[in-house]
């Protein structure tokens, strides 16, 4: 019993070893051939699946992901690492599975609420499904358990903008641009709040002090003065930030 107990430890080291390595094509043979081959037990039934399961999500087949984490969850409905994977699966899946995906995060909130991956997650599915009140409300408490994240404080900045609350999301891009301050999205923010209001017009294009000048082949380029063109802020990368604070026109806190 000793030596097939180490037989076991010792592939499970073998399969994790090669999946920590990026070699997932050669994990999974370990893997499919001790899944199933192994006494059954709690622990290493457990332990297999949680490896099977990511495997299948780094080689991009969430439905295999899928179908072991759904029977994992129905073995083990308790854990909240097995329930998180299911969650990536219906994540990976696109719109048509965000809703299951949101369920999923919110089932592991519910049991772990300081795990940060699962509220970071919890919050992306949230907002992609237009649930901004709710968003806040997790985005508050995110910042609160991580506030060393740079990212987190931005996107409750632009989801407050979405709101109509500017005066809390000016106040915060203050900070953010104090604590953050080789954060690029926070230096756009903080640079958009110094500028003097611009009325948008659909016909005229505006030059906004973080619109970064150069060449459009896929929209149409407009005509300035000295004959630069300048891609629409539309096209920008950094639409997303640019939007939420010009939508009613930049402003001054």
């Amino acid at each position: 019993m000793g030596n097939l107990q180490f037989n076991e430890s010792r592939e499970f080291r073998l399969a994790y070893g090669l999946y920590k390595t990026g070699l997932w094509e050669a994990s999974i043979k370990v893997v499919n051939r001790n899944r199933f081959s192994t006494p059954s037990s709690t622990e290493n039934d457990l332990n297999w699946d949680k490896l099977a399961i990511r495997l299948h999500l780094r080689r991009n087949n969430w439905r295999n992901a899928r179908e072991i984490a759904q029977l994992a969850v129905i073995n083990f409905p308790q854990n909240p690492t097995l329930i998180h994977l299911l969650g990536r699966t219906w994540e990976l899946q696109g719109k048509s599975g965000r809703e299951q995906a949101n369920a999923c995060f919110m089932r592991v909130w519910e049991m772990a609420p300081k795990w940060l991956t699962n509220l970071k997650r919890l919050v992306s599915t949230m907002r992609k499904l237009g649930r901004l009140r709710e968003t806040i409300l997790h985005l508050r408490e995110l910042v609160s358990l991580d506030p060393g994240c740079p990212r987190a404080l931005s996107n409750l900045v632009l989801c407050l903008r979405q709101m109509g609350h500017h005066q809390e999301a000016n106040t915060l891009v203050k900070q953010g641009r104090f604590l953050f301050a080789s954060c690029p999205n926070f230096a756009f923010m903080y640079n958009a709040l110094q500028c003097p209001s611009h009325k948008t017009s659909k016909e005229i294009a505006h030059t906004l002090p973080f619109v970064r000048l150069f060449d459009s082949v896929e929209s149409k380029s407009y005509s300035i003065p000295n004959e630069t063109p300048i891609l629409r802020i539309q096209d920008h990368p950094k639409f997303r930030v640019m939007f939420a604070f010009s939508i009613g026109g930049l402003r001054r806190s």
